[in-house]
């Protein structure tokens, strides 16, 4: 074998080599092999999500994919829409306006905002921009424009937004009939100072007064008055407590001119919350607050307002403000309930327990009747009347300190109360040789009867400010 291998080593060797790079090319094959059967394994798993994606509805061919882009869009058109009812308490006012110039709100409200920001990158006054706007009669960069075909058969363009200082008076005096129905304020006509700032407030421009903290303040004191009024007129019980609202000016004192904007923001807010709890029939407001003036940043442009309130009444009339704050979005304004807690206001079993340490029920309410209130080391009661501007006196309110308060110092639940204690005590004649347990009141439920409360309610005010333009 040896010799054989010497004497034929060229041909030994080649055969090696050989060997060799066959099985190297069998590795390969082999390599190579397995990635074809991986690749053909990714295309069946791709052919699969092909075929689920076809069967799905809508599948993604072409048209479907253009139907959804075109969908996309008159979703973000609704979505503006929906922009609008955060915080645009005088869209109305705004839409009677431009309806007497004769062109779009939105086209208005675009038109006025180039305009705006444009003379503020120029260093000038609001006042000045407004006057200038005016001024313009809409002929001014930016409007829209119209081809009018002339009697000659000739072509010209004319702006679509054109008025003369009689449209524009008219327009504002529309502007100012619509704006009236969502505010206390007297707006005055429509050359006034408050119907220039309504209007530009519905424009997007925030209201500041002209910077005059005392006109910030006459105003929040006027339209005050004029809101206790309203819980008069709808015979809603107002405490002490809450007849300010959270704001109190005395003396001399007067809004911080950075402050000024902060207010004129909330107290429309406010306005608008207490005249909503006055007319929803509620019993009356105990408490009223607000968290903050400069509101809770949100996401996405939104601002909170949060509220604390008290409210007294039954439980059906609380019910109703929740619903009357919840529909308030059709006014373009939008109220949270983030909290709510119940307290029953009185209880008949109170009666019981009070027999029971020796108070009969004739004396206590002889003694209620006649505006007395016993001496009670569990109880505490602060009393408080309405008074509004003229002096008039609302329905009786009362700060609730405990359960017993208002049993105590109402003579009229308290009668209620004993009134109902006495029916359920009372034996029939036809009933007395009867065992107690197949007698009339026999189960009649005593303790929890009843459905006047006092609700503590947390109200968060939701207002959309990404469109608001800058002042300065």
């Amino acid at each position: 074998m040896k010799r054989l291998i010497k004497k034929h080593i060229g041909f030994m060797t080649a055969i090696a080599v050989s060997v060799i790079i066959v099985l190297v090319l069998l590795v390969f094959v082999l390599i190579q092999n397995g990635e074809m059967l991986k690749a053909a394994k990714d295309l069946q798993g791709q052919k699969s999500k092909i075929e689920q994606l076809n069967s799905a509805k809508p599948s993604p061919a072409e048209e479907n994919y253009d139907n959804l882009l075109a969908d996309a869009a008159k979703y973000k058109e609704k979505v503006e829409i929906l922009y609008q009812h955060f915080g645009r308490p005088y869209e109305r006012a705004l839409n009677s306006f431009c309806e007497v110039l004769g062109i779009e709100s939105d086209d208005f409200r675009s038109l006025f905002r180039s305009y705006w920001e444009d003379g503020i990158n120029r260093n000038q006054q609001g006042d000045q921009i407004y006057a200038l706007f005016v001024e313009s009669n809409g002929n001014i960069e930016g409007a829209p424009e119209q081809e009018i075909e002339n009697e000659d058969g000739s072509v010209t363009t004319v702006k679509v937004c054109t008025w003369d200082r009689a449209k524009w008076n008219r327009a504002m005096e529309a502007f100012v009939k619509e704006a009236s129905k969502y505010t206390l304020e007297d707006i005055g006509n429509a050359d006034s100072a408050s119907a220039k700032e309504l209007l530009l407030a519905s424009l997007g421009v925030p209201r500041n007064f002209g910077g005059n903290g005392a006109r910030c303040k006459a105003y929040v004191n006027s339209t005050k008055k004029k809101l206790i009024d309203v819980f008069i007129e709808n015979n809603v019980g107002l405490s002490k407590d809450a007849q300010n609202f959270s704001f109190v000016y005395t003396g001399s004192g007067e809004p911080a001119p950075a402050d000024i904007v902060k207010i004129s923001k909330v107290w429309d807010i406010v306005c608008d919350l207490c005249q909503r709890i006055a007319k929803s029939d509620i019993g009356s407001l105990e408490t009223f607050s607000i968290d903050s003036l400069d509101g809770i940043e949100g996401s996405n442009g939104f601002r909170y307002y949060r509220f604390q309130i008290e409210v007294s009444g039954t439980l059906d009339e609380i019910r109703n403000l929740t619903e009357v704050l919840a529909d308030a979005y059709v006014d373009s304004r939008v109220y949270i309930v983030r909290r709510m807690a119940l307290m029953k206001d009185f209880d008949a079993a109170q009666i019981l327990i009070d027999e029971n340490i020796n108070k009969s029920i004739s004396e206590t309410n002889e003694n209620a009747a006649a505006g007395a209130v016993a001496a009670q080391p569990v109880r505490r009661m602060t009393g408080s009347v309405g008074v509004s501007s003229d002096g008039r006196s609302s329905a009786l309110s009362i700060r609730r300190g405990s359960i017993e308060d208002v049993s105590w110092a109402n003579p009229t639940i308290y009668e209620e109360g004993r009134t109902f204690i006495e029916e359920v005590m009372k034996v029939e004649e036809s009933e007395e040789k009867i065992a107690a347990g197949m007698r009339r009141n026999y189960g009649r439920p005593v303790i929890g009867v009843g459905d006047r409360c006092t609700a503590s309610i947390v109200v968060d005010y939701v207002a959309y400010e990404t469109d608001e333009l800058e002042t300065e």
